[in-house]
């Protein structure tokens, strides 16, 4: 289960944007080395990407559809997270 702060820690990863891989003072905060590869699959996957955080109590039905037309990443982005939080506690 992901807490609440490391939803957005999730998020700031998938969205992260920058033209320096290793420059990752907004996200890695003091530390000295961001833990990530620059060919890593899921930091900067969704950067530009329109999201929407929407619950299954929608009327729109954006939440059902999203069940059929996307698929559940949940455990790819918890592997990423639990990687840069492995890190930041041996920091």
């Amino acid at each position: 289960m992901i807490s609440k702060s490391e939803t957005l820690i999730a998020l700031g990863l998938l969205l992260r944007q920058s033209d320096e891989y290793n420059a990752s003072g907004d996200i890695a905060g003091e530390r000295k080395e961001f833990p990530f590869k620059p060919d890593d699959e899921w930091v900067g996957r969704w950067a530009g990407d329109e999201i929407t955080i929407v619950g299954d109590y929608d009327t729109s039905l954006l939440y059902q559809w999203t069940n059929v037309e996307y698929r559940d990443v949940s455990i790819q982005v918890q592997k990423m997270l639990n990687v840069f939080v492995a890190s930041e506690r041996l920091c």
